[in-house]
Order: structure tokens, then C-alpha cells, then sequence
């Protein structure tokens, strides 16, 4: 608890931290949190304001992204009065295979830019220039995050780098701001006019469900619920929107008004939103969420009625799931489709759906990827799905299955492979890849056999252009492929034909199908084996789908209020299965051809103001020649922190923090030093790690004095070297750990009684330095569904030795386990068996690390449950206040956990949100050796907790439990308590 004040900071400061996507993060580090690579090896550039660190086969992405800064700097720091202090450092990697960025200007991070084209069906394709909005984006949240005034500048004078107030705004403000403007530099697209958006919006308006599921407090929380990520990025962008069309309607500058409740937000106390946009505006943000809703629901029924002049497509439900569906692939005979489906009460998965009966059977469970192609006999699915490589590169690999969810083998390592189609004789597979900051078009020869199938022979067939992006591949023919391909600077997505090689000195030529600047995506033959392709686009300003004949115009095949994302056209009649946008989410249809008028049904979006275009002329930029990046550059402290404490026991204790970490930081330290008035000593606490590869080497050093009573209290000297290795797969983690160290431990006595007189003279205080080795493993295979509030499948496990050798002939060895599985009952019930175990193999009188203990929750504590481990005691129920000692504790337990209420709501923009309501109920037993029997401490309970953040970024947890002991005669209890569990801070 000593260090709670800057741990709170420094967690506050990284809450500032914002993507271009969910991220979910599930380990200890900076390398680990923000998704870098530690495999690489960084080169650096710089210019007039920006630093550059990019593997070196990146040097053209991290050139182009300079150029970008340095023009985003241009544009955007005047407009809103802001420049960074110093030089902004953004950094390139390339370990992940989702488009994706992030900015924290706390402890002078920068930005993490990931070299990867958006998915062509994603919101982020709809741009002219997907590094352009990438950079645009998160320079935006720099300048937006980093200003400090008035008393928010003296804390960031004491406590480093890591105040900043704007970054604890809340996501949709930040995310809606920098979307604003990321918009606003496209002259016809961007995000904020992205059709799949305007789709939502409209299924919205369409539904009814503005005053049902879309309210300004669930904006303010995170919900799973459809559009569930987007929903910052969507709402805030709106709602920073409507603020500029009124600031325009009231003849101001919208960016000047941007800016202003920016620079204003810097210096007042965060989370008083309301507070500062009334002085800044004279409105309040839920005035502007309900006329950003006013205005929304005009817009759209207007244009629900433009669209239904036309004849509405008439289209079949084949899914009931809130989630995402995505059509993948249809079976020559019709028998069944392919889906990838991210669903709210399930895992992610690849699904069958028997088109007569409309049952669905999981295939398999998977990440993310929607591409999928069947061989000729339809008995088998090739699909791709991200995968961990190497523990820390996330790559998109193809795997295959049989359609009954048998036989299920990888095709690919570490290939980046997405998008496959299969000839129409099996023989022959394309795909995309990830490379080089492209999706590039590569071919590979196919064998198949009942038992598997094995790809030979792969080829880059086709690269895009620079930075561009291939996309959905099929076969036109055996020797003609076609596919969708966007190009940075150029509106849309154009369909193209390459026809292939037969020899090696055959060219490939290509065909341009159509390139009218709509986003055109999907190509799908149709009808088989003929001149004639089905392809989604956006050209009436509504996605539908379209056929096109080789020379010919194409003709609209749909009209559909919301949207389409993707199609397969049926071989046996006029009709599609495709992904259809709802209000719920993204639903599987079946929807009827009809021949439309090919006429922009919706405009485009564009009444708002754009940047200036004197301020848009990219500048000449000056960069230096790359050099290799140092390993310790960048190494002054990113964070300092005073803190004090005080209690009746302890005495006075007043201490400072600094931390810091290198450029790519993947070398991080800490320091903490106090001085405690009644000892009269100082304590103190440093750490060092280093990450090289997927090992971390950790060097740490501690002096830390235990208080027994007010007059005797124990020093312990630690010096520590540890090594780990973590190790990921897709949905597994094993972290393998050994630790050497070095302690030793003087007891202290203020008075001359008989007990410390004991004390003092205990043998446990005599000896001289104990060397001790511990050995662990944690392994995890734990997963959980959207709608879960807790691991609803697989098992978690931590293994822990320790060996300390006490005297030359004596060794102590301390073992511990902590055991648990969790099985799916239904409906969100999980029954979750744990053991937690600890032995130890000598006894010290005196010396109560040497016992294995068993300790009851405190009472005077929120924060202690009974429920906590450690290799120094179990922590248990129904005894409170409670500690028992022996030889080994072993406590089996089985619990109960039960779903009561999903709530995700607060109260409009008021920084505190409740998710789920949930119960449990359990029995445990500790058995304990005692001195010469062993003792049965059995406990039964129940609990209703509420999950939920508060600060918007701080996870919380708080439960009503009755812990009841059973054993009267070991001091057992019945206590109702309130309980509190951040895993936030504690």
C-alpha cells in the first residue's frame, strides 16, 4: 500500500492511452500492454518534430508516416493551439494482423502505428489513404491529451509525465474528437462518413431503439453489445460533430470551439464534463446527445422514405444472434452455409448453418477473420483466423476442418494469410498476405486427401499498389481470378481480373472490371463459371449488392434500407445469402435479386466544416539517415511521484518514485525510496527489467521493514534476480518462471520486555543471508464470452517451489498450488471447482514466513475477501480476523456463479457505469496440520456482486457476501460484509 498514490497516476496515465480498436490486454509490461513486438530490432530517423523507431523493412511506411506527421503538425497544431514540448516519438511494428494504432503523450509514450491495412469491409477502409487517417488520428489525440495549464501543471512539475488530464476524458469524447478530424482531412470519405456507419444509424432510426439500447450513459461505458467497439468512435464522432454544426449555425469556428473546450479541459479536475462544456458552449453534453439524436432521427427518416420508393428487397432471417455474422462460404450444392460469427453469449466462432433445417453446429472456435472457401465436395473448410506466432506476433493463418468439425490442422506458419478461394478444381488456393504494409495477392498449389489438406509451392502472385490492399479473391475461372483492390489517394476500391501464368515467363495481365470510386468489394461468381461477378458497393450511398457482366454497366440487384457487408450469390436462383445490418447487429439473410435503378439513393454526408485548404498543402519535410536506435536511448524518468503515509503503528513515512523505460521499451525501471521517522531508517525498492526476444530478465533490490506491534517490527533485505518466458497460442498462456534470491531479516525491539527480548534473540534473526530459488509455472486456458462476467470455459493453474537454505544442513522448500477449471452450464452458469494448496517442509518458532498460514479476511478491510494466495498464506472464509499456522493448508472448494441482471447503464456522462449484476454460492474446507492433528475449518457462502468502472478506466467489482465458518470451536464467524475488488489498482 505504500506506493498506491503513484501506482494510481501512473494506472490514471495509462488509461490516456487510445486505439484504433479493442485491444485486450492480459499481461504485466509496456511491451505486452501496448502490443509491440520484442523481436525487433529498431532503426531511427527524425524531423523538425517527430522521431521515427521502425524495423528496418519498414523504413518506407515509417518515411511516409514522417511526412504525414510533420504535415498532420501543420494542420492540426494550429487549430488547436497546442505543440508538444518536445519531439513526439511514434513508433512502427509490425506483429500484429488488424489495422490498429495508439497515442498516449503520458509518460511521453507517442504512438504506436501498426503497419496494416484496414479489413476492406471495416469502417476504417473508407478512406482515400489509410496511412493518412492512421497518422491524422492519433496525432490528433496527442495534441488533444498533452496540454497542461494552470493547476494541472504544477502536478504534472510533481508527479512527471504522467498527469495529464484530458486523457481521462471519456472514450467517446476522445475517440469522437480525433475520428472528427480525421474526417474532416478526406474531402468525400472518412470514417465519420463511412456507409456501414450510416447503415447502424439508419437501423437505428428504422428500430426504434434510440431511447432503448443507444442512450449517451451507455455510450459513456463499455457494452458488448452491437456495434459494441465502435460505439466511442461512432457516437463520439457524432456528437463532436453536432457540436460544430451548431458552432457553424451560430456563425463561430468550430475548430476555434474544438479547441477551446480542449485547452480549457487541460486545467480543470477531469471528469466534470458537463461543467466545462457549459462555460465553453452554453450546452450541456446530454443537451447535445439529444439533439444529435433530433437531428439523426430527421435525417434518416427521410432517407428510410427516399429508399423505400424504390421496391424494398424482400429478405429471409437465417440468424437470431446480437452479434456479427458474416457470410464466408456457400456449398455448390446449397446443402449449408459457412459463418463466422462473434456472438454475445458464445465464443467467436466458425459456424455451419443447414440452410433446409436453419440449425447451426460450431465448427470451431477462433479470432477474428471472415474469409473461407470449401474444396469441390464441399467436405471441407478452409478458413483464416488469427493466431499467437512466437507469443507476441498475432498473424492471420489458414487453417482447415471438415464441415462436420472433425480434422481440424493448420495450413500456414507464420505466412499472414487471409482471404482464401479454392480453384474450381481444388488444385489451386489464393490468399492474401501481410506484408510490407500491404495486403499482397500469393498463390499456392493444393493436395488433398481424406486426412488433411497441405499447401505447396506458395508464390506472391500480385502486389497492390504502394500501401494498397488486395481483397476477397476468388476464382473467375481456372485461370483468371478476381479481386477487389484499394489504393492510397484514390476514392474506393476498384475490381479487378488477373489472369494466371501458366510458365514462368508468362505475365500476368489485369482487367479492370469497374472503377466508378465506390467501395467495391466481395466479388463472387455469378452465375458459376460465366462472364458475370456479384460484388457489394456503396455507389447509391447504401451498400448493396451488384452484378456486373465483363464490359457491361452494372445493374443494383438490392435495395436494402440498412446495408449490406458481404454477399454469395445462389447458383439456383435470383437470390444472395449475405450479412445484412440491423439495430442487433449483423444478421445472416437470404435476400431476393430485383433489378434497380443505379442512382444515389443517400447522399453523401458532407455538411460539415472542412480544414482550411490553405493549411492543407503537405510541407517539405527534412529527414535524417537512418541509424540504429541505442538500446538505452531515451532512458531520463517519464514519471516522479512524493508520497507519505501515516498510522498509529508505522509511525511517519514519507517517500518519492521515479520510473522509466527506453525508447522501445522493452528495458523499464522503478525506484521507490522512503524514511520511516520511527525507525529512524530508510526503506526503499528498485527494479529493473529487460525484455530480449520472449525472455525478461528482472533485477530488483528491497529493504522493507513489517511492523508486528507499535514496539517490535522486522527489516527484511531482498535482493532478487528473476528470469521468465512467456509463451502464447490462440487462446492459451504458459508463463514459466525461476527466481534467485538473496534475503535477510534483523527483528528490532523498542522496549525491554520479555516478549521482545524473545524476539529479538529468536534464531529466525541470528543467521545471516538465506539464498532462496523459486521455481513456477502459470498456464491459462481460460475464455469467456462477451456476455460472460467471468471465465466460463477451460482451467487456470499456478505451480510455485520455493527452496531456501537456511543453514549449510538445513533447506526449507515451500510449495503451492492454485488449481481452478470452469465448466458452462448455460445461460452465463458456471460451476468452478478451485483448489489452492501450501506446504512447507520446516518450522522456525518464531519465524512466521517459514509456516504455511491460513488467514481469515480482515474485517476492517474492504479489500480482503478471503479469497487471496500467495506463497506466504491462504486466504479464507468465514474466519474473520482469524490466522492458524501448521506444517501444509489444503482448501478444495466449489462454487456456483449465476448471471441476475445485464444493466450496462449509467447516468449520461457521470464517470461511474454498472455492467452486470451476478451471484455465487459456495462451500470450502481448509484442512490445516496443526500441532498434532489436522484441522477442518469447512466454510459456506453466498454473494451478489455488482461489476462495473468507476473514473471510467477503473475496473470495479463490489459484492454483498455472508461467509458463514463452521467449526465454532476455531473461532469461525458469520459475517455480512461489503465487499470491494479493484484489479485496477490492488
Amino acid at each position: 500500500m505504500k506506493i498506491f498514490v503513484p501506482l494510481l497516476f501512473c494506472l490514471l496515465g495509462l488509461s490516456t492511452l487510445t486505439s484504433g480498436a479493442n485491444t485486450t490486454v492480459d499481461s504485466y509490461t509496456l511491451v505486452d500492454t501496448l502490443g509491440i513486438s520484442p523481436y525487433d530490432t529498431h532503426q531511427r530517423k527524425e524531423s523538425a518534430h517527430f522521431i521515427a523507431l521502425y524495423p528496418k523493412d519498414l523504413e518506407a511506411f515509417a518515411t511516409r508516416a514522417l511526412t504525414e506527421f510533420e504535415h498532420a503538425h501543420q494542420v492540426l497544431a494550429p487549430l488547436m493551439r497546442w505543440e508538444p514540448r518536445g519531439k513526439t516519438q511514434f513508433l512502427v511494428t509490425d506483429n500484429l494482423d488488424a489495422a490498429n494504432g495508439l497515442a498516449s503523450p503520458a509518460l511521453r509514450i507517442g504512438v504506436i502505428l501498426y503497419a496494416t491495412p484496414p479489413e476492406s469491409w471495416f469502417s476504417t477502409a473508407h478512406t482515400e489513404d489509410w496511412i493518412k487517417t492512421l497518422v491524422w488520428h492519433e496525432y490528433l489525440h496527442v495534441l488533444n491529451i498533452d496540454p497542461t495549464r494552470d493547476f494541472m501543471e504544477v502536478l504534472r512539475w510533481v508527479f512527471g509525465d504522467v498527469v495529464r488530464p484530458n486523457g481521462l476524458q471519456p472514450r467517446w469524447l476522445l475517440e469522437g474528437l480525433a475520428v472528427y478530424f480525421e474526417t474532416r482531412t478526406m474531402p468525400s470519405t472518412g470514417r465519420g462518413r463511412s456507409p456501414y456507419w450510416e447503415g447502424i444509424l439508419r437501423a437505428i432510426t428504422l428500430e426504434k431503439k434510440w431511447d432503448h439500447r443507444f442512450t449517451l450513459d451507455r455510450v459513456n461505458g463499455s457494452i458488448p453489445y452491437f456495434p459494441a467497439g465502435e460505439m466511442p468512435y461512432l457516437f463520439g464522432y457524432h456528437l463532436t460533430k453536432e457540436l460544430s454544426l451548431q458552432a457553424t449555425e451560430r456563425g463561430q469556428n468550430p475548430f476555434s470551439k474544438l479547441a477551446d473546450i480542449s485547452i480549457a479541459s487541460s486545467g480543470r479536475i477531469p471528469y466534470f464534463l458537463e461543467g466545462n462544456l457549459i462555460e465553453q458552449f452554453g450546452k450541456s453534453w446530454a443537451d447535445l446527445w439529444r439533439d444529435f439524436v433530433a437531428r439523426t432521427e430527421a435525417d434518416k427518416k427521410e432517407e428510410i422514405e427516399t429508399i423505400k420508393r424504390g421496391l424494398h428487397s424482400a429478405f429471409t432471417p437465417l440468424t437470431q444472434s446480437q452479434g456479427e455474422v458474416f457470410i464466408s462460404a456457400l456449398a455448390q450444392d446449397e446443402s449449408f452455409l459457412i459463418t463466422s460469427e462473434n456472438g454475445l453469449n458464445e465464443r467467436v466462432s466458425l459456424k455451419k448453418i443447414d440452410l433446409k433445417t436453419k440449425t447451426q453446429t460450431v465448427l470451431d472456435e477462433k479470432r477474428f477473420g471472415v474469409g473461407a472457401a470449401l474444396t469441390p465436395r464441399h467436405n471441407w473448410v478452409v478458413y483464416s483466423a488469427l493466431d499467437n506466432v512466437k507469443s507476441f506476433n498475432t498473424y492471420s493463418e489458414l487453417f482447415a476442418i471438415r464441415n462436420d468439425g472433425t480434422g481440424r490442422h493448420r495450413l500456414t506458419e507464420q505466412a499472414r494469410a487471409k482471404d482464401p478461394a479454392l480453384s474450381p478444381d481444388g488444385k489451386l488456393i489464393v490468399y492474401t498476405v501481410a506484408a510490407q504494409a500491404e495486403h499482397q495477392l500469393w498463390m499456392a498449389e493444393v493436395d488433398t486427401d481424406a486426412q488433411a489438406i497441405t499447401l505447396k509451392n506458395p508464390r506472391l502472385l500480385q502486389r497492390p499498389a504502394p500501401f494498397g490492399a488486395y481483397a476477397q479473391p476468388q476464382f473467375l475461372s481456372a485461370r483468371e481470378i478476381i479481386v477487389s483492390h484499394q489504393m492510397p489517394g484514390k476514392r474506393g476500391a476498384q475490381i479487378e481480373s488477373l489472369s494466371l501464368p501458366q510458365t514462368p515467363q508468362e505475365k500476368i495481365t489485369k482487367t479492370i472490371w469497374i472503377d466508378n470510386g465506390a467501395h467495391n468489394r466481395f466479388p463472387q461468381v455469378y452465375p458459376a463459371q460465366s462472364d458475370s461477378i456479384t460484388f457489394v458497393s456503396d455507389a447509391s450511398g447504401v451498400q448493396n449488392i451488384y452484378s456486373l457482366k465483363r464490359g457491361k454497366t452494372p445493374v443494383r440487384l438490392t435495395n436494402v434500407i440498412t446495408g449490406i457487408v458481404n454477399a454469395i450469390p445462389s447458383k439456383k436462383s435470383e437470390r444472395s445469402y449475405a450479412s445484412r445490418i440491423s439495430a442487433k447487429g449483423i444478421e445472416a439473410v437470404e435476400i431476393a435479386h430485383q433489378t434497380h435503378a443505379d442512382d444515389r439513393v443517400v447522399k453523401i454526408p458532407n455538411n460539415e466544416s472542412s480544414i482550411p485548404e490553405s493549411l492543407n498543402t503537405p510541407p517539405a519535410v527534412q529527414v535524417t539517415n537512418p541509424k540504429e536506435e541505442p538500446f538505452f536511448s531515451g532512458l531520463a524518468p517519464r514519471q516522479w511521484a512524493p508520497w507519505g503515509s501515516y498510522s498509529s503503528v508505522a509511525g511517519t513515512e514519507a517517500g518519492a518514485l521515479i520510473t522509466g523505460f527506453n525508447r522501445n521499451m522493452r528495458f523499464q525501471y522503478l525506484a521507490l525510496g522512503s524514511y520511516n521517522f520511527k525507525t529512524e531508517r530508510p526503506d526503499g525498492l528498485a527494479e529493473v527489467l529487460w525484455i530480449t526476444d520472449h525472455s525478461r530478465f528482472t533485477l530488483g533490490f528491497e529493504a522493507d521493514t513489517r511492523f508486528f506491534s507499535s514496539s517490535l517490527f522486522e527489516r527484511k533485505f531482498q535482493a532478487t534476480l528473476k528470469y521468465s518466458m512467456p509463451l502464447r497460442t490462440m487462446f492459451s498462456t504458459w508463463i514459466p518462471s525461476v527466481e534467485i534470491s538473496g534475503r535477510r531479516y534483523r527483528g528490532y525491539g523498542t522496549s525491554t520486555d520479555a516478549v521482545s527480548a524473545s524476539f529479538l534473540e529468536s534464531e529466525w534473526y541470528q543467521r545471516g543471508i538465506i539464498p532462496t530459488v523459486t521455481t513456477s509455472l502459470f498456464a491459462s486456458h481460460a475464455r469467456k464470452s462477451p456476455l460472460g462476467f467471468m471465465p466460463e470455459f477451460g482451467a487456470s493453474a499456478l505451480l510455485a517451489h520455493e527452496a531456501s537454505q537456511l543453514y549449510s544442513y538445513r533447506t526449507l522448500h515451500r510449495m503451492y498450488l492454485h488449481a481452478q477449471s470452469f465448466h458452462h452450464l448455460g445461460n452465463h452458469w458456471v460451476f468452478s471447482p478451485r483448489f489452492r494448496g501450501l506446504h512447507s517442509t520446516r518450522l522456525i518458532p518464531g519465524a512466521i514466513d517459514t509456516y504455511a498460514q491460513a488467514q481469515g479476511r480482515n474485517s476492517a478491510s474492504p479489500f480482503s475477501l478471503g479469497t487471496g494466495t500467495s506463497l506466504d498464506s491462504i486466504g479464507i472464509r468465514g474466519y474473520s480476523d482469524r490466522g492458524f499456522l501448521g506444517r501444509w493448508v489444503a482448501v478444495p472448494e466449489l462454487d456456483l456463479h449465476f448471471p441476475l441482471a445485464q444493466l450496462f447503464s449509467g447516468f449520461e456522462t457521470t464517470p461511474a457505469f454498472i455492467e452486470q449484476l451476478h451471484g455465487f454460492v459456495f462451500i470450502e474446507s481448509a484442512l490445516l496440520q496443526g500441532r498434532s492433528k489436522i484441522v477442518a475449518l469447512p466454510s459456506t457462502g453466498l454473494g451478489i456482486v455488482a461489476d462495473g468502472a468507476v473514473l471510467l478506466y477503473v475496473p470495479v467489482s463490489v459484492s454483498l457476501q455472508i461467509h458463514r465458518g463452521l467449526n465454532g470451536g476455531r473461532g469461525a464467524d458469520t459475517s455480512v460484509f461489503i465487499g470491494l475488488h479493484s484489479p485496477g489498482i490492488l
